[in-house]
């Protein structure tokens, strides 16, 4: 109904070198190639991409989808979802560091404040948004994708409200989620009675288990703010599935990336965020293979409404230049104003 032409229908709404030339290059025939005799454009393999820009076929495209237009549209699934919003905001943050292209930043920044203006209802996440209408209560997989996103869109941006926002959800994802009895996260809260089970994901699939997402969201919670509650609520969750990861680690993939996320190496920069030294030192953590890492900055000249995490503070920047701290489990080396020296100490770690 939307996308195949007859040779009948071309005709009708091409001129005829119009329709001579685009039955040519995308192989339309009398006959067809699909039902009832209609035709899958193809382009045909005696044809480069470039042949697009022939006029005849640019003024035959134009034609084409205006005619196309009025046929009936398939149906789309334009639902925005907040897990799946969440693995987003954590790709083009990332996209970001690894490119330097802000429009990966901006992107990620505009998801992340459509979550918190249509996806938030009295603190706690809702599940999904289309055309104007917010409702049902996110599942585990929404906070946890969500905090992955966030904690890396706050190591591009360095704004501590997302960070904040990280920490708040992660304490309400205990809230609703964790299991008391038996350890994990279950993949609903208790209130969800339109469930006819509440059960537990674990398991990591084309997209990780909630469990395995929180185990490393936990981590890195954790050595960002040193609150021991992250570490043993990750300790906790897991011993509850370590017989379940030994029995079959490649259905836990995501879970053997927080596992093995150890020994992390915590780094914090002080300095002005427009200082050339310190975008050279970001742009080299930000593009060297540093798995185990945590990074967190602060710009003394620029101070923020909300409280530093631990990794900063008390950390000055010595003789107004870039410093850099180099820590693993809160015990740091001594701060480096020389750039050159530091990325020299990481090599090593």
């Amino acid at each position: 109904l939307f996308y195949v032409w007859t040779e009948a229908e071309l005709r009708h709404v091409l001129s005829e070198d119009e329709f001579a030339f685009f039955c040519q290059v995308y192989g339309v025939t009398a006959s067809g190639n699909f039902e009832h005799g209609t035709t899958i454009l193809n382009l045909q393999p005696q044809f480069a991409w470039e042949v697009k820009h022939d006029p005849r076929l640019e003024s035959a495209h134009a034609k084409l989808r205006a005619h196309r237009d009025t046929r009936p549209h398939p149906y789309k699934d334009d639902k925005i979802l907040t897990a799946w919003n969440g693995l987003m905001i954590a790709a083009m943050a990332k996209g970001y560091q690894v490119t330097g292209n802000k429009a990966y930043l901006n992107a990620a920044i505009a998801a992340a404040q459509f979550i918190e203006t249509h996806l938030v209802a009295q603190h706690k996440l809702l599940r999904r948004f289309r055309d104007g209408d917010s409702r049902y209560p996110g599942f585990l997989e929404d906070y946890t994708f969500l905090i992955h996103g966030l904690l890396a869109l706050y190591q591009s941006s360095f704004e501590l409200k997302w960070l904040h926002w990280a920490m708040t959800l992660s304490k309400l994802q205990d809230e609703l989620f964790w299991d008391d009895a038996r350890g994990g996260y279950f993949f609903s809260d208790a209130g969800a009675t339109d469930l006819f089970m509440r059960k537990k994901e674990t398991h990591d699939g084309a997209t990780p288990s909630g469990n395995s997402m929180a185990a490393l969201n936990l981590l890195r919670l954790y050595h960002l703010s040193f609150h021991a509650h992250y570490l043993e609520k990750y300790e906790a969750l897991a011993r509850a599935l370590a017989a379940d990861i030994k029995q079959y680690p490649m259905g836990y993939s995501q879970f053997l990336i927080a596992l093995n996320f150890s020994p992390v190496t915590e780094i914090a920069v002080i300095g002005r965020g427009d200082a050339a030294e310190t975008e050279d030192f970001l742009d080299y953590l930000y593009r060297t293979f540093l798995p185990n890492t945590v990074i967190a900055f602060d710009n003394p000249q620029k101070p923020d409404h909300h409280p530093l995490p631990p990794l900063l503070q008390g950390r000055p920047a010595i003789g107004g230049k870039t410093t850099i701290y180099i820590c693993e489990n809160n015990t740091c080396s001594l701060p480096f104003t020389d750039i050159d020296a530091a990325k020299a100490r990481l090599s090593t770690t």
